[in-house]
């Protein structure tokens, strides 16, 4: 009969251990991902829509770009937010990092809405 032994606990520290060891380092980095994801998806977004209406020949690559890797900051951050709320109980955090990834999509619909009317 073979017994089972525990394997050894690494010493290695690094980000990854950080973010899976604690709620609250979750809930910080869903924070910070949170908001520079919603200030470059949307800065991406108004600097697209001027580089079309400015026509100067550039053209609108790099805010879509930008744009485009807010919005999976603010993905990741939704992911990050929900995995510690499922975790931990911790509410106020996950929450608000929830609320700040979601105001890309508010932008973009009340401009949706507003060209429409």
């Amino acid at each position: 009969m073979t017994t089972m032994t525990k394997p050894p606990e690494s010493t290695v520290t690094g980000p990854i251990e950080t973010i899976t060891k604690g709620p609250r380092q979750r809930s910080w980095v869903a924070l910070g991902a949170a908001i520079v994801g919603t200030l470059l998806a949307v800065g991406g977004f108004y600097g697209s829509i001027i580089a079309a209406l400015v026509d100067s020949g550039s053209g609108a690559g790099i805010t879509l770009v930008l744009f485009f890797v807010g919005l999976a900051l603010d993905l990741a951050a939704i992911v990050l937010a929900i995995v510690t709320l499922v975790r931990n109980g911790r509410r106020r955090l996950p929450v608000v990092a929830i609320a700040v990834a979601l105001v890309p999509a508010l932008v973009i619909a009340l401009l949706a809405w507003s060209a429409r009317v």
